[in-house]
């Protein structure tokens, strides 16, 4: 797989995890397409319309308050609810769309439909169509919209990840430290030790603000930030002091010492 890409493409191999946490070694799937999100079609217990403003109530969902989507409703009497609308998700359990004239009082709920960015947690991620190979049978199956996870994996369902650096196991899936240095392998030695800079001064932002302050010891008191700062001031102060012994004057050596004398002589 192209060490420069962060997302799978169609035509694609990756790792398909059936469940998480995976009870059993993933299996490689194709990835058929890639989807705008996450499919949702959810029934409206109640449907109400205000100055122009139709107020849908669903089940709870976990898109973020102030997402818009574009949404179809369909399936309500009147008729004039439904259609293509421009949807803002308000609260967990209600989105709203224009609709200037007030069609009248709902007398059969319908669905909402959309495609949602994000999975049941809340978590902003890709979703893809998969026809997955089982490795025992040769069975072909076909795996619908797959949240698609890199350093990370959901707290349950399936899911699936690149191919490239994961291992064909039970449990596995990238670390931190891995997920980080994919980010960043086409850098530049120059653009990498930026990154690492930016970081350093981020760690330093969230040390100021971060209690307790550091203790005497490496205790439980001490967090990774706080010892990122002292780390960056002690080399700070290491430079300061170079410094400062670069600009006093240094005696002369004996052998220049002794030159100088019998010149003046």
């Amino acid at each position: 797989m192209p060490r420069t890409l962060t997302l799978p493409l169609t035509g694609q191999i990756v790792w398909y995890f059936a469940a998480s946490p995976p009870a059993a070694a993933p299996i490689a799937a194709l990835v058929v397409a890639s989807l705008a999100g996450r499919p949702v079609s959810a029934t409206a217990s109640a449907m109400t319309w205000a100055n122009g403003i139709v107020t849908a109530t669903i089940p709870a969902q976990s898109d973020p308050v102030g997402t818009i989507y574009p949404i179809t409703v369909a399936g309500v009497t009147p008729a004039g609810y439904n259609g293509n609308y421009t949807g803002t998700v308000t609260s967990a359990t209600t989105i709203t769309y224009p609709l200037a004239s007030n069609p009248g009082p709902v007398t059969v709920q319908g669905t909402v439909a959309y495609n949602s960015g994000f999975d049941g947690t809340g978590q902003n991620v890709e979703y893809f169509n998969l026809a997955s190979f089982d490795p025992t049978t040769g069975a072909i199956s076909a795996r619908a919209a797959t949240p698609f996870y890199y350093g990370m994996r959901p707290a349950s369902g399936a899911w699936c990840t690149m191919m490239r650096i994961n291992e064909p196991v039970a449990g596995a899936w990238p670390t931190n430290l891995e997920a980080l240095s994919f980010a960043e392998h086409d850098f530049s030695p120059q653009q990498k030790q930026a990154a690492q800079a930016a970081r350093v001064e981020e760690l330093k932002k969230v040390a100021t603000h971060a209690s307790p302050a550091l203790g005497p010891h490496l205790g439980t008191d001490t967090t990774i930030a706080s010892m990122s700062a002292a780390s960056a001031s002690a080399v700070a102060q290491h430079n300061m002091m170079n410094d400062d012994e670069e600009d006093e004057p240094h005696p002369p050596s004996p052998h220049t010492a002794s030159r100088q004398s019998r010149r003046g002589r």
